[in-house]
């Protein structure tokens, strides 16, 4: 029996706690509190991660990958794409609310994913630009900030950036630090 071989997995989830400001929905009357601190979960990246929170993780990917695609292609028949022939840069002319929508939207489906608890209001909250999505997600290995000499984003087969970095100086986090091996971000 001495020379069985013993083998020894961790099947205990990793997680943080975020103490988030709310409401305080039990408020009854003005002596009471109206706001109160809660703490929620939050997944970070890594192979104790659960597979849910992963799978809602690259949903959130693929939604907002394909929702730039779709208003990249409107802009391209509205005649709004134009591409430098010497760089191959797109620019994108006419209104941008829809592209920071998207954007919002992306950083709101990866906080709701990655923090068990979080609606999506509060989400939102935190999805605006100057909001604490980047931090965040930054902590929880799910977003690589952006370096003043970082080099330009990289672009899918289609040529258009990938990830946030389309409309924004930071990008997800990449394929190391989320333990995943395949795909682009």
């Amino acid at each position: 029996m001495d020379d069985q071989k013993r083998l020894r997995f961790s099947v205990v989830p990793k997680s943080t706690t975020i103490e988030v400001e709310r409401p305080n929905a039990f408020r009854a009357s003005d002596d009471d509190p109206e706001t109160m601190v809660v703490e929620l979960t939050a997944w970070p990246a890594g192979p104790q991660c659960p597979v849910w929170v992963e799978i809602a993780v690259e949903a959130a990917h693929d939604a907002y990958r394909a929702a730039l695609r779709e208003e990249m292609a409107r802009r391209e028949r509205d005649g709004q794409n134009e591409t430098d022939p010497e760089t191959g840069q797109h620019t994108y002319t006419g209104p941008t609310h829809l592209l920071s929508q998207i954007l919002v939207d992306y950083r709101c489906d990866l906080l709701c994913a990655v923090v068990e608890g979080l609606d999506r209001k509060e989400a939102a909250i935190w999805a605006r630009h100057g909001g604490a999505w980047e931090d965040v997600l930054v902590e929880l290995g799910r977003w690589q900030r952006a370096t003043p000499d970082e080099p330009p984003p990289e672009s899918d087969s289609e040529g258009e950036a990938v990830g946030e970095a389309a409309t924004a100086p930071s990008s997800p986090a990449s394929a190391s630090s989320t333990g995943r091996t395949t795909g682009k971000r």
